[in-house]
């Protein structure tokens, strides 16, 4: 990831969104509290309002530096060969990227002419 982007997802914002209404509603009396479900139709209007859409995010594997990757390689095999096949799991398949920066993130649209 590049240090000048920040990535906002749907969830985030939706998060966010829970996190102030539960603030205010503890400001309130009971009888005045405020009930919303975050739903996806709400965040659509949400995002439409305000002229926002998802995107996709492109290029960053373009960025990794391939020479140390190279170097583990030839540690890493030797190693993953004392193990039975079936042993062996590639951990982007197996869904263990729980640090891997998210691929879409929410912007202003653009209007046709580009601007």
């Amino acid at each position: 990831m590049r240090d000048n982007e920040v990535f906002l997802q749907e969830e985030t914002i939706k998060e966010k969104a829970r996190r102030i209404l539960h603030s205010q509603n503890e400001l309130r009396f009971p009888s005045e509290r405020i009930e919303i479900k975050f739903s996806n139709g709400w965040l659509c209007s949400i995002k439409s309002r305000n002229n926002l859409r998802c995107f996709k995010s492109h290029g960053e594997a373009a960025d990794a530096d391939c020479a140390p990757i190279a170097a583990c390689l030839s540690t890493l095999r030797p190693t993953i060969e004392m193990y039975n096949p079936k042993d062996v799991f590639n951990a982007d398949e197996f869904g263990l990227n729980f640090k891997r920066a998210p691929t879409t993130t929410i912007g202003p649209a653009l209007c046709k002419e580009g601007r």
